[in-house]
């Protein structure tokens, strides 16, 4: 049980991952935390700026004001050709994904040719399918201990992933889907990726600096917040 949100950093291979995890906390690569999380390099918690607790700290004068805090986890090797499924188990623990998107020339090139806002439609559609994985397979499960014993906890759990199922296989995500908060704690312990909130993080080339707010307008129409970064120029500023 974590008692701080943790959000995971998600990414194909090539993407910055590292980097972009540097920038934020400010950790070189070499400085990985001795953490027990499989296949995370690194695992840091950082404290979220808040203007109101600096105010009323002033006015108040306490003898400690603690701020709210972040755990933020870098995941490599989540999604691609050589997904690791230990490194997956663990990102689904995340209570928010930050999906990392390489716009500059080399993640490009990587990525065939792929254009930014096609890559983070590909990284949706890995979320779904590895969320259709887990439903396909709890189903199964479900269905054939149904047919042993009646269980009104189970037929429940049954009838929200058959809808998860239908969901998914139509390649729409959860977080899409109109469930009701019982419904939501059914399934909650499952971790789907496609069900938990998401905002892009588009890691951009230095020769595009300056250019950021062009590159977080071609998500507008998408719904999905996004911010434009420089990861080699922000982890050398931040380390």
């Amino acid at each position: 049980y974590r008692s701080i949100m943790q959000i995971g950093l998600v990414g194909f291979p090539g993407a910055g991952v590292k980097t972009v995890f540097s920038a934020i906390t400010g950790l070189t690569p070499a400085a990985g935390i001795g953490s027990t999380i499989v296949g995370t390099s690194r695992l840091a918690v950082l404290q979220v700026p808040d203007p109101r607790l600096e105010l009323i700290s002033s006015v108040y004068n306490p003898k400690r004001s603690t701020p709210s805090t972040v755990e933020i986890a870098e995941f490599p090797g989540v999604f691609g050709a050589r997904s690791d499924p230990r490194v997956l188990a663990k990102c689904r623990e995340s209570d928010a994904l930050a999906l990392v998107i390489g716009a500059f020339d080399s993640a490009l090139d990587e990525a065939q040719g792929s254009c930014v806002t096609s890559l983070s439609g590909a990284l949706r559609d890995e979320m779904i399918l590895a969320d259709l994985t887990v439903a396909e397979s709890r189903l199964t499960r479900l269905t054939a201990s149904l047919k042993k014993r009646k269980n009104e906890i189970e037929e429940a759990e049954r009838k929200v992933l058959i809808r998860c199922l239908e969901q998914l296989e139509m390649g729409r995500t959860l977080l899409e889907l109109d469930l009701v908060p019982e419904d939501q704690r059914r399934i909650r312990g499952f971790g789907f990726l496609s069900l938990k909130p998401v905002f892009l993080l588009i890691n951009i080339g230095e020769r595009d600096v300056g250019k950021e707010q062009e590159f977080a307008e071609k998500f507008l129409g998408e719904s999905l917040t996004a911010r434009a970064l420089c990861g080699d120029l922000e982890s050398e500023l931040a380390t």
